[in-house]
């Protein structure tokens, strides 16, 4: 490809810009914090999740569970 003048052009003369880089950069840095953050506030959200969970019943390995109190024996 010819200029106007019918020479090569000149690569030297081109202008490199930079501040797509530093958009780049701000892209990129802006991903990893929202990971983190987003990472951060899911454990949060499982830690308050557990502590409101209720209590599994224990049944140490029983069939079937006990009852409350033991049966109530009428003598007449």
């Amino acid at each position: 490809m010819t200029n106007e003048t019918g020479n090569l052009p000149d690569n030297q003369q081109q202008r490199r810009y930079t501040w797509p880089w530093f958009v780049l950069a701000a892209v990129l840095l802006a991903i990893a914090l929202a990971v983190l953050w987003m990472s951060k506030e899911i454990a949060r959200a499982r830690r308050i999740h557990d502590l409101n969970a209720p209590a599994a019943p224990m049944n140490h390995g029983a069939t079937s569970l006990a009852p409350a109190s033991p049966p109530a024996t009428w003598r007449a």
